[in-house]
């Protein structure tokens, strides 16, 4: 049986900078486990010596909240890390 998904994203500027703030819901069954592929990007992290932070490309760019990192170095490579992870898992599953 497959388990339902629910994904929540929002976006906008911090505080009362924005007039709205959208918000995406999107449903779906996920037939096949995530698991693995999530596992295995987390070990490249640990091989790569790179922080198993979650993903927000705002702070990344920025260097705000978990992502302020001393280098730039190491934000360009959590970025190129995730985006061959998110490329990936898709053609495997």
């Amino acid at each position: 049986m497959n388990e339902p998904v629910a994904m929540v994203d929002e976006s906008g500027r911090w505080g009362k900078l924005s007039k709205y703030h959208p918000i995406t819901l999107m449903f779906h069954d996920q037939p096949k486990p995530v698991n693995p592929h999530i596992e295995r990007y987390e070990q490249h992290l640990a091989d790569v010596s790179l922080p198993d932070i979650p993903f927000h490309a705002g702070p990344l760019f920025n260097g705000h909240d978990d992502y302020e990192i001393p280098s730039t170095t190491d934000h360009k490579r959590l970025f190129i890390a995730f985006s061959r992870w998110r490329g990936t898992r898709h053609s495997r599953m």
